[in-house]
């Protein structure tokens, strides 16, 4: 194996043009994904949009589900490439030299999207370590049930961080018997030039005595980093780093009766990321290696009761990430940099009951504590607190039409109090049709790293300060959608508009000072609440049987965002995203699927400052192939090729500041037992 190390080749011009065609006739027949095909049959229950359990087709947001039957056909093997196909969904890149990317809801950006898991909120590291992508590789992917992603904000339910949506994991629960699934699977980019990948995941639930239950998962995972295909130095330069780690799950469940339970869930990960650097100094550069220890800690109890005429919750959880960068510099001994990370302590509740037959009532509230790490803190961190408290009301105002109004209130120790409204009509004129009409509220509070004195930050060229007078960004949405289904056809539109204030940009206080090319002495920066924006856009999904065994899905996305500051178009938002499906099975064991993700032209800022320009980066598609073989009721052997015509974003344009994998291929075995 050439450069197996801790993409791509010559690009297909006429192939390329002739599938971006194809694509785009296909979208404009049947503009529109849905990722997770239900039996039509089956009313589909999710629980994100009014914090207990409703019918998709009532509930009053626009959701995406994402099972874990697609999870499986996709040979998934993160979170970040589980939602990455879903209508509204497109990659936002994190910046920095270790490639990583992000997900962003309707062009909201990385840092606008709250991720919870079965409900409880993860402490995110986006903001608080720079660069990082941590928090898409925290569980075993044999233990997901399924994805709920909410677009538009949610800060009525959910508060700051989901100003731009909610991705919710809900992992299986134990059953009456046991199961248990396990999944392995191994892969690399032909050519041998690095990002060879070992997956595997395996989960297990089921009854321990007649009260108690027990669900247990875990995995490991590992990639070599990616080299610069021409770089002839010894070692190359990372063009995208490696990593390696693995996580554990543990939760329980006792019955204290026959309506209320006890759970604890215990949660364990520990991650290396490396990648060689260039560092460059007077006279010269030199190579050295950067190597990322990263830890997360998650531990909760909860207790719930379904009662005769109300359901109730109490829980409380503890989430933390860490991370510890090591340098390795053949001039000097090895040296590590501070530990950078965050905590998060949380005590919350709730209460769902009906008011009769035309209301359902759910309130409840929230404490949280939120503690950063680092060096430039006194004392090592900062801290600050947030108690919250909301309530929601479902009203049927008539058979076809549904009214759900919700307020949530939340106290911030350092920004006093936000409210955030959220108003949302359901009506169904038909068996076969859905219409949804909604405005919501949200509020991101700055994080601590902005506002608390004495923060400081270096990165090449500057370095950044903290603001203490910064005010939290506010964003008004609203969306029309319209659902038609037709036995397994299904037709979904909706088009948005979010209005944005008090967005945070960066401001340079001091330039960099260079002597001969070289920074002698950082400038400063710091954040400052100056834009308003405005991001309109419209969703489209389609999916439908062809017959002979065959189905197609289709999704579309559109975006159109604007700095209302400055009159320019908002960076690294493509204006157009689609994916397409088409699956196939022969009922005797085996299927197969080819897919396409198309990316549409977006904008880069180039420079900084006065000097700074928008250029526009070049659209792209990758195609993606699969076949399956189930061996027996218990076995599938899966095979696939990613990127199949192995697309290099850095031939496309050298303005990309990430890059994908070029041609992947793989091979996965999976067993299930219940």
């Amino acid at each position: 194996m050439k450069n197996a190390r801790f993409v791509s080749t010559p690009k297909h011009p006429l192939l390329v043009l002739h599938i971006r065609h194809a694509l785009a006739v296909s979208c404009l027949l049947a503009p529109g994904t849905v990722l997770a095909q239900a039996d039509p049959g089956v009313e589909e229950i999710v629980v994100t949009a009014g914090s207990y359990a409703q019918s998709l087709r009532t509930a009053p947001a626009s959701i995406s589900v994402i099972s874990d039957v697609d999870l499986r056909e996709r040979n998934v093997t993160d979170i970040l490439q589980a939602v990455r196909e879903t209508q509204g969904i497109t990659m936002d890149p994190t910046g920095g030299s270790s490639n990583r990317s992000s997900v962003s809801v309707r062009g909201m950006g990385r840092d606008y999207s709250l991720m919870l898991v079965n409900g409880r909120r993860l402490s995110a590291s986006d903001e608080v370590i720079q660069h990082s992508d941590f928090r898409f590789d925290w569980l075993p992917m044999e233990l997901i049930d399924r994805v709920e992603i909410v677009r538009g904000p949610m800060s009525s339910l959910y508060g700051s961080e989901a100003f731009g949506g909610v991705i919710n994991v809900i992992t299986k629960p134990a059953d009456e018997r046991w199961f248990g699934n396990f999944r392995a699977q191994q892969g690399g980019q032909t050519g041998g030039s690095g990002g060879d990948e070992f997956n595997a995941s395996a989960a297990a639930a089921g009854p321990v005595t007649e009260n108690l239950s027990v669900t247990i998962g875990a995995s490991h995972f590992s990639r070599t980093d990616m080299p610069y295909p021409d770089d002839t130095r010894s070692p190359a330069l990372s063009l995208r780093e490696g990593k390696r780690g693995s996580n554990l799950v543990v939760g329980s469940n006792f019955k204290l009766n026959s309506q209320q339970s006890l759970s604890l869930d215990l949660s364990s990960a520990e991650e290396e990321r490396g990648s060689y650097r260039l560092e460059t100094v007077t006279g010269g550069g030199f190579i050295y290696k950067n190597n990322g220890d990263i830890s997360r800690n998650h531990v909760a109890l909860g207790w719930k009761g379904d009662f005769q005429s109300f359901s109730a919750r109490l829980g409380a959880y503890e989430s933390e990430v860490t991370n510890t960068t090591s340098f390795y510099d053949a001039r000097v001994p090895p040296s590590k940099s501070p530990t950078q990370g965050q905590r998060s302590e949380v005590f919350d509740g709730g209460l769902v009951f009906p008011l009769g037959d035309s209301h359902t009532l759910s309130t409840g509230f929230e404490s949280m504590k939120q503690y950063h790490v680092h060096q430039s803190f006194l004392g090592g961190e900062a801290e600050a607190g947030t108690f919250s408290a909301y309530i929601q009301d479902e009203i049927v105002l008539a058979d076809p039409l549904r009214l759900t109004v919700g307020l949530r209130s939340d106290e911030h120790d350092t920004f006093g109090s936000e409210l955030s409204p959220r108003t949302y009509l359901v009506y169904l004129p038909s068996d076969n049709m859905t219409v949804k009409l909604g405005y919501g509220h949200g509020f991101k509070a700055p994080h601590l790293k902005y506002t608390t004195p004495g923060y400081e930050s270096g990165r090449p060229g500057y370095d950044l300060i903290a603001n203490p007078d910064l005010a939290p960004e506010v964003v008004d949405g609203y969306e029309l959608g319209v659902d038609y289904r037709l036995g397994a056809m299904q037709i979904n539109l909706v088009a948005f508009v979010n209005e944005l204030e008090d967005l945070l940009v960066g401001e340079d206080l001091t330039l960099p000072v260079r002597v001969r090319g070289q920074v002698v002495k950082n400038g400063t920066s710091r954040r400052v609440n100056v834009d308003e924006a405005r991001i309109k856009g419209t969703e489209l999904s389609f999916s439908m049987p062809l017959g002979n065994q065959f189905d197609i899905s289709l999704n579309h996305t559109w975006l159109d965002g604007e700095n209302k500051s400055t009159g320019q178009a908002l960076t690294e938002r493509p204006d157009h995203a689609a994916n397409a499906r088409l699956s196939w099975t022969d009922g005797r064991g085996w299927s197969a699927q080819l897919r396409a993700n198309y990316v549409g032209e977006q904008f880069q800022l180039v420079g900084r400052g006065a000097a700074a320009v928008l250029q526009t980066l070049p659209d792209y598609t990758y195609w993606n192939i699969s076949a399956a073989r189930e061996l027996n009721r218990t076995m599938t052997l899966r095979a696939g090729i990613d990127n199949l015509t192995d697309v290099n974003l850095l031939e496309e344009s050298a303005l990309f500041t990430y890059a994908d994998r070029g041609r992947y291929a793989y091979l996965s075995v999976e067993a299930r037992f219940n």
